[in-house]
């Protein structure tokens, strides 16, 4: 979706007077989406599978508009060079808008994606490539103001996606992100993308927060003109038994609290996990019938310049 200044300068004009030019962020830093699991192993089939993202930083990702997706296809489909757009088993997405992330929140911020193998793989062994993109966005110093050329956004859009392959077969090792993810497994830098923060925001319009143009907070941060990006360094964050633990207790409250009624039985750790903050949050499950919410939804956040 191209927005132009002279396509909303009309109505960014009446909310001029909350624009700010610059202001200081309280910190400044980079900003990381790592993949945590799976890694480029093999692993033992299972019930379900897990992929799980960890954020770096948390504090500042809401002055990017941050977004993850991905999909999860077949290997065999994947590399086949007669499919032009290979279909995708599995997919997801997650708007860092809606957890509200700020200087308060959890970080690293851990979320997940949980899916049956049998009936969303519709396998239980094979070779699987594992596609994911992370999108943001930033302002310049002259973003909502009358000096930004009328062919300009007042929204910078980028991305960045990374591929990885796995494989379950029977046999191999557990699917465990705790042990995927300990000191003495590799954690390439592909594994994670990480993007430059500035002390240097500019207010948002109202008109952008509240609907899909502007997937950050009421702040944007300008960013800075060095298109050079940091390395990542996935191998800071570590799953632990307590993240586990909180994001299935989160799901499983998800789950109750979907039903009429709530679980008749819910247990002590799904309870739990109804009332903690969301320092972890489980990823929405969309799975092959969600595919089409899922563009739909990006396409309405990239923004070209």
């Amino acid at each position: 979706m191209r927005l132009s200044f002279s396509a909303i300068w009309p109505l960014a004009a009446s909310f001029m007077a909350s624009v700010a030019t610059a202001a200081d962020s309280p910190s400044s830093g980079i900003v990381e989406v790592d993949l945590m699991f799976p890694r480029n192993e093999t692993y033992a089939p299972g019930e379900h599978l897990t992929v799980m993202f960890a954020v770096q930083n948390t504090a500042l990702a809401g002055l990017v508009g941050i977004d993850i997706s991905f999909n999860l296809y077949n290997q065999d489909d994947y590399h086949n060079s007669s499919l032009y757009n290979p279909h995708s088993i599995v997919s997801g997405s997650r708007r860092m808008k809606w957890d509200n992330l700020t200087a308060s929140s959890p970080d690293p911020f851990f979320f997940d994606y949980y899916f049956n193998q049998a009936m969303e793989l519709h396998a239980t062994e094979g070779r699987f490539t594992l596609e994911w993109t992370v999108y943001w966005a930033g302002c310049a110093d002259d973003s909502f103001t009358p000096a930004r050329p009328g062919a300009k956004s007042s929204f910078i859009s980028s991305h960045t996606t990374h591929s990885l392959d796995f494989a379950l077969k029977n046999g191999s090792q557990p699917m465990d992100p705790i042990a995927a993810t300990a000191a003495d497994k590799p954690c390439p830098a592909e594994l994670g993308a990480a993007l430059n923060v500035t002390t240097k925001t500019v207010a948002v319009p109202a008109a952008f927060t509240s609907g899909w143009t502007w997937d950050g907070n009421a702040a944007c941060a300008v960013l800075p003109s060095d298109t050079a990006k940091p390395t990542p360094s996935p191998c800071r964050v570590k799953v632990d038994e307590a993240a586990v633990s909180s994001l299935a207790a989160s799901r499983e409250a998800e789950m109750c609290s979907a039903r009429p009624g709530g679980c008749a039985a819910q247990s002590s750790s799904a309870a739990a996990g109804a009332a903690r903050p969301l320092g972890v949050a489980p990823f929405a499950v969309a799975g092959t019938a969600g595919m089409a919410v899922v563009v739909g939804v990006l396409g309405f956040f990239v923004m070209w310049v």
